[in-house]
């Protein structure tokens, strides 16, 4: 399973540049950016034959950039290009560099994180995402 989790930060450090990745539910992220959390959040088993089973891992991912530009437009518009290029690098590469049999990501939800700075603009931005990834195991 940690194959798997480094094969994603690989893919978000190759898409995004990331400096820093958590592996738990950060609250506060500080001036590392950009950075992104990579949450383990279950799998279950299905049988494929009597001897092996398919195993299913589920992350919550979210990614966070630097709230660059001089409006909430100029943030909202950097974002949705990165989230494209994030969803694309992951269906271009659905093994994970051979880690799985598939992927399947999904985007979640935009967020734009507070406290704001001296203008009243977000410090930061982000987007969310859910991968589900599986590979048969004995």
């Amino acid at each position: 399973m940690v194959d798997i989790e480094q094969q994603i930060v690989a893919i978000l450090q190759g898409v995004t540049g990331i400096q820093r990745v958590y592996d738990y539910p950060a609250r506060e992220i500080g001036r590392a950016l950009p950075a992104a959390t990579v949450v383990y959040a279950g799998f279950q088993q299905s049988p494929q034959t009597a001897r092996q089973v398919r195993a299913t891992y589920r992350w919550d991912i979210a990614c966070y950039w630097p709230a660059e530009g001089k409006t909430l437009e100029q943030y909202w518009a950097r974002m949705k290009a990165l989230v494209r290029a994030i969803v694309d690098a992951f269906r271009a590469n659905e093994g994970l560099n051979g880690a799985v049999y598939g992927s399947l990501i999904t985007e979640g939800e935009p967020v734009v994180v507070l406290p704001p700075d001296e203008a009243g603009q977000p410090q930061y931005i982000g987007h969310t995402f859910r991968l589900e990834a599986w590979r048969d195991e004995p």
